[in-house]
């Protein structure tokens, strides 16, 4: 057989390629860089992530690299007020089974890098750059810029948000330029103000602008990152600029937040960039994933997450489906009806979701969730469990009025409404829970309205969500 072609080398396509070997497929990795690398600094990596390093077989390395922070901080950047902290220490760690934690954006490259190079299965091929693909049903062959032409049995297309795979598969232009300029800047640890060298991934917001940071690669530096909206009409990617422009965006905040701008001396500017949800991402032997599929701004702090589930899930689905195209055709599926319908197909396990724990395989999935995949889903229902609670506060989907309610989550939509009143602590543990899924629009003491965040990938990266039992809960 033919090998698999990846057309990206990041954490994506890197892990897409580990796993798929380690399934017994063949796989050559195409990357357009000279040399295999990242670009970045820092990430935040939820349970769902680590999850999804365990079963690629990396969770132990990937875990050695992370900074296991005590909390997520939101404070005031007018005032310098708290304005809440959410606990992600042993306890989260506990009942996820992984932590919340912050690591540098090479060493979890490195992590995976590594494990490929060891790997018998694998090629990596820099300066190998997609420029497109055809394919004639049997194979898929991928046109390089050199002008070489490599043939495979699929072609992976996780070359990011221009991507080329996606150029020619979906054909939706450039990304949209969203106006937010970030900059970003690491320090080392003792040029970081004393009284804001916390254990936690911080975020100071204010009007059109926030800051956010946390430390990295075993404290030994902080990463700063700085964002604002100054409707920035271009796109623009890693090009320093000098501290007196980072400054003109945050004159209105108060004293102790523009003492992170202060410590920093080497900034780097970024236009950030995002599409609208798209739900082609199949095409015959050719198929999208991470930032190809579904590019998403930094606000959820989720992309690499995503990535990292995506190829998960496309392994999984290759094995479940014993056959290659079959298994490509089910992704799209896998979405679970977020952003509308059209995803007809499930695998027949129907698992949108990765189990808690190390080393766990995809399981089963609530018959209510395959019964609703594919249609669009205007408001959402969870079951909630409030840290240290044995009680669930169970809200009815609006597609199972008059039946009993799932506890599955199954997919994320434009709008979502608790229709229960919910206690000051079970907010707080909502907040908890979905801080990297939704954004909170409203709530007048007796319910909450929540707003979704984009999360378009094959399975939505709200594992960490669902509280796991010994044996799923009927619907």
């Amino acid at each position: 057989m033919k090998p698999i072609l990846i057309a990206g080398g990041g954490i994506g396509g890197l892990a897409a390629a580990l796993r798929l070997a380690r399934k017994d497929y063949g796989v050559s990795v195409l990357e357009q860089a000279p040399q295999f690398g990242e670009i970045g600094a820092g990430l935040q990596i939820g349970p769902n992530a680590f999850h999804a390093f365990d079963y690629l077989g990396v969770g132990d390395a990937a875990r050695a690299q992370a900074v296991y922070i005590d909390k997520l901080v939101l404070m005031d950047a007018l005032s310098a007020d708290t304005i809440t902290e959410i606990p992600v220490d042993e306890p989260f760690r506990e009942h996820s089974g992984n932590p919340y934690a912050v690591v540098h954006r090479n060493d979890l490259h490195g992590v995976l890098l590594e494990a490929c190079r060891a790997h018998g299965l694998i090629e990596l091929r820099a300066n190998a750059r997609v420029t497109g693909y055809q394919q004639d049903g049997a194979t898929v062959t991928a046109t390089l810029a050199s002008g070489e032409r490599i043939s495979g049995a699929a072609l992976v297309g996780a070359d990011g948000l221009r991507s080329a795979v996606r150029a020619q598969l979906v054909g939706d232009g450039e990304p949209r330029v969203s106006g937010h300029t970030t900059y970003r800047a690491v320090i080392p640890t003792e040029r970081m103000p004393e009284d804001l060298r916390w254990n936690a991934a911080t975020l100071w917001a204010g009007p059109k602008c926030h800051i956010v940071h946390y430390p990295l690669s075993g404290w030994k530096v902080f990463n700063l990152v700085v964002t604002y909206h100054n409707d920035a009409p271009e796109a623009v990617a890693g090009v320093p600029v000098s501290k007196d422009e980072v400054r003109q965006g945050f004159g209105h905040i108060a004293e102790r937040p523009r003492q992170i701008i202060e410590s920093a001396d080497d900034w780097k500017l970024w236009v950030l960039c995002d599409r609208d949800p798209n739900e082609t991402w199949v095409e015959g032997r050719v198929v999208l994933l991470g930032d190809a599929a579904h590019p998403m701004l930094q606000y959820m702090a989720q992309g690499a997450c995503m990535a990292l589930e995506d190829a998960v899930c496309l392994s999984h689905n290759l094995e479940a489906r014993r056959r290659l195209r079959g298994g490509l055709r089910s992704l799209p599926g896998r979405a679970g009806g977020a952003h509308g319908a059209g995803a007809d197909v499930l695998p027949p396990d129907g698992g949108l979701h990765l189990p808690r724990g190390r080393g766990a395989t995809p399981g089963a999935q609530c018959s209510a969730s395959r019964q609703i995949a594919g249609r669009p889903l205007p408001k959402l229902g969870v079951a909630l469990r409030p840290h240290g609670s044995r009680r669930k506060r169970r809200l009815v989907h609006p597609t199972q009025q008059g039946g009993r309610p799932h506890v599955c989550m199954v997919c994320v939509t434009t709008a979502s409404s608790f229709v229960k009143p919910l206690s000051r602590s079970g907010i707080r543990a909502l907040y908890a829970s979905l801080a990297n899924a939704v954004s909170i629009a409203s709530t007048d003491g007796k319910s909450i309205t929540i707003a979704a965040k984009k999360v378009c990938s094959p399975i939505t990266g709200l594992t960490a969500l669902t509280r796991r039992t010994s044996s799923p809960p009927a619907c």
